[in-house]
């Protein structure tokens, strides 16, 4: 291929590289200056192009696939406020460490504050919030073969940079000259389009080596552990858990350590026992007392009761084991960061375990019986709440299904609500910086990158607020299902102390809109259904997610309702508790 001129010249290079490392998707928000990126992308065999209009929902959706797949996905966009509306994802991507690749279109130089149209600061526009930033040389006429391996080692490097240790989101912004279309410039020279290494193999390969512990990593390890009457090991958000799942367990197993596991993390749907009631069990400063030795795993937990009890530092040392070496510790309890494979550590302890297990096995035994006493309380209800929609939800999906959760109540409800299993599932969250915007758009994201049957559980505020998201459901081919919990406003502020302060509450935080979503899903050609019971909500999502379209299902609630009835439950789980100690 000879590209036609200049501008065309240099995505096409950039383009053919990116795909020579696995770039397999890109998303394209529409607009004129990018022309010469739109065109390269979407003549390039490797790549699948998506078009998503809105950029914020755009650039979400790029992310939903860099987080189920483990690789970036292009998100691409002309010049100005475009690419500001990049911004929301791009902080997620940093905070959550995923890859993701941002190529946003600029103007030439001599336009920049000039006063041209559409025209702002795009040079490292976000800040600290990219891994990387590169602001790429403007296109040359007749340029030497040095420039456009430049070119090559620059793609290279930004797909490597996206999957270094943390990954997270890479900014390469274009600056392009007019003719933007693939017209023909007989001036322009373009003949070194022919840079790249011969078989498609990548101009620069740069490879990652997992993270090996070292033998003070691991005899530190051992010694906290065998010298520990109570321990924890907790999994939290970012595990990764198709890594460490049988490392883990033969650690654990071995040890007779409990394991207490973030939905989030995946392990509470592994071979991995782990106990997933804690925030039922009462005060966890109560119940655990003080832990010798408390594990941590991945991110900070979704879980007030956790957030407590680490807060309170009843840990008496807390050990942090972490693949990329992000520092997660926001009550400065943090004793020890082991940066290393978390998988690797612990398949190399169990074998140099050299003494019998400390750990208080009566104690172990009692956490047990609160897990299996609060589940069993659960059961025994029935009632029509948002807690048991997620659980409905999550019962009803297949196994390897991809679950999205809204942040909020949502993720909340699934932690307390929905127990551990050994079926397989794929839960994601945006628990980066934890925001609602954009989790419609990452819900497609996931489903498109996977090719997984695909549920969102998500609440009415969130689903407003990325309601153009929907308009997904027609520019791409994975179908998804969408379970919007409406319960008219932002009900997680009644569990908080502003709720005793009206009218401000209601006007100002828990915001009643008084809208069902019927009308929404017929603009953006979904498949709608309402429910507002257990078994209609099962029925729907069972019969939806093997229907091969995209459905909305709507379940009505009430969030002064559900704060009762989440209160009357953790009663009935207290009580449950109660009588199995007594009794026993």
């Amino acid at each position: 291929m000879t590209p036609e001129n200049r501008s065309i010249l240099w995505a096409s290079v950039v383009v053919d590289e990116l795909a020579r490392h696995g770039v397999r998707w890109a998303v394209i928000a529409p607009g004129s200056r990018s022309t010469p990126l739109v065109a390269a992308l979407a003549r390039h065999p490797d790549i699948q192009t998506i078009s998503i209009i809105d950029e914020r929902s755009a650039a979400f959706v790029a992310l939903g696939i860099g987080l189920v797949t483990g690789t970036p996905a292009v998100v691409a966009c002309s010049s100005g406020t475009a690419a500001a509306n990049f911004y929301p994802a791009v902080i997620e991507a940093k905070q959550a460490c995923v890859p993701l690749l941002v190529l946003t279109a600029d103007r030439p130089p001599e336009l920049r504050e000039s006063g041209a149209n559409q025209t702002i600061d795009q040079v490292r526009m976000y800040g600290s919030h990219v891994l990387w930033s590169v602001d790429v040389a403007l296109p040359e006429q007749d340029p030497a073969a040095l420039i456009v391996r430049s070119l090559r080692t620059l793609a290279s490097r930004a797909v490597a940079r996206s999957l270094d240790t943390p990954c997270g989101p890479v900014h390469l912004n274009f600056p392009f000259r007019k003719p933007l279309e693939p017209t023909v410039v007989p001036t322009d020279v373009t003949r070194l389009f022919d840079t790249g290494r011969t078989d498609q193999l990548p101009f620069t390969r740069v490879d990652k080596a997992i993270l090996e512990p070292s033998e003070s990593q691991v005899e530190s390890l051992i010694h906290a552990v065998e010298n520990a009457h109570r321990a924890v090991i907790f999994a939290g958000p970012f595990t990764p858990a198709s890594d460490i799942t049988e490392a883990l367990a033969t650690f654990a197993d071995t040890t007779g350590i409990p394991v207490l596991a973030d939905p989030l993390s995946n392990l509470r749907w592994s071979a991995v026992r782990t106990l997933g009631a804690y925030d039922s069990f009462g005060p966890l400063r109560d119940v655990l007392g003080t832990v010798d030795v408390w594990i941590q795993l991945g991110g900070q937990p979704a879980s007030k009761a956790v957030e407590d009890y680490l807060a309170s530092g009843a840990a008496s040392r807390v050990i942090q084991i972490s693949h990329d070496g992000v520092w997660r510790d926001p009550h400065h309890q943090l004793a020890e960061l082991i940066h290393a494979s978390p998988a690797a550590l612990f398949r190399r302890a169990t074998r140099m375990l050299r003494n019998e297990s400390q750990i208080d096995r009566h104690w172990v035994s009692q956490l047990w019986a609160r897990e299996g006493a609060v589940w069993r309380a659960y059961a025994e209800r029935s009632a029509w709440f948002d807690g048991s929609v997620v659980s409905t939800c999550i019962e009803a999906v297949p196994e390897d299904s991809n679950v999205v959760i809204a942040n909020s109540l949502p993720v909340r409800n699934v932690e307390q609500f929905v127990a551990p299993c050994s079926r397989t599932l794929h839960v994601y969250c945006n628990r980066g910086a934890s925001g609602i915007d954009g989790t419609v758009s990452t819900a497609f994201g996931a489903a498109v990158g996977s090719g997984r049957p695909t549920c969102l559980l998500i609440g009415d505020l969130a689903l407003l607020h990325d309601i153009g998201g929907l308009l997904s459901a027609t520019r791409v081919t994975a179908p998804i299902v969408i379970v919007v919990i409406n319960n008219d406003g932002g009900g997680i502020f009644r569990r908080l102390p502003v709720r005793d302060f009206e009218p401000v509450f209601t006007e100002l935080f828990l915001t009643p809109h008084g809208r069902t979503f019927e009308g929404a899903a017929s603009m953006y050609g979904l498949s709608y259904v309402s429910v507002q019971d257990v078994e209609s909500l099962r029925r729907s999502v069972g019969s939806a997610m093997s229907d091969g379209t995209s459905w909305l299902i709507e379940a009505k609630t009430d969030s002064a309702n559900d704060l009762r009835v989440r209160s009357e439950m953790m009663q009935d789980a207290a009580q449950a508790v109660k009588h199995v100690f007594v009794e026993g």
